[in-house]
């Protein structure tokens, strides 16, 4: 399943890259200052159960493409698992001098999970990296994949401590 999520992403953004044939009126910056509002989730299907997860992060650019912030997450799996975390995140834009920015980051978070009958606490330390295209001056829409560690074994049917997954993200800037 996590093959079709690729192969989608990656058609995505060949669309939006063919869509990106003119200059905007007015260059997006990511300059110190600016704050910033994201939404990014995913939908996930392991064969044995639906899954989704949401976060909303509000973040600030202390330094010329360099944002700081913090993350509040929800997910579920099916009907017996929950989880919840908050984390602190960095993330360094590259200025390609065009629509698209690259991006990198990381975050580190304290998470909690609930699957059946037991519940369970975890720090959770991730790497991501990806790019954002501006489709308007203020906003970007992008993706990127997400590389996740945690203190428990909460990923893959609670069998592991690694985890890749790959997201979608809509930012406001102001």
């Amino acid at each position: 399943m996590k093959k079709l999520y690729l192969s989608s992403f990656f058609t995505w953004l060949l669309v939006i890259g063919l869509a990106d044939a003119q200059q905007p009126l007015v260059r997006p910056t990511l300059t110190q200052g600016t704050s910033a509002l994201s939404v990014q989730g995913l939908i996930d299907d392991d064969g044995d159960d639906f899954g989704a997860n949401i976060a909303v992060s509000a973040g600030r650019f202390f330094m010329d493409y360099i944002e700081i912030g913090g993350r509040v997450g929800l997910g579920f799996r099916g009907s017996d698992v929950l989880d919840i975390a908050i984390a602190g995140y960095g993330e360094y834009n590259v200025d390609l001098m065009t629509l698209w920015f690259p991006y990198v980051g990381g975050s580190l978070g304290l998470g909690y999970v609930e699957f059946f009958d037991e519940d369970d606490t975890f720090l959770e330390l991730q790497t991501y990296g990806g790019v954002r295209y501006f489709f308007v001056d203020h906003a970007s829409i992008g993706g990127e994949l997400a590389l996740k560690l945690a203190t428990e074994d909460i990923y893959n049917q609670f069998e592991d401590k690694f985890d890749w997954e790959i997201r979608i993200r809509t930012t406001w800037y102001f």
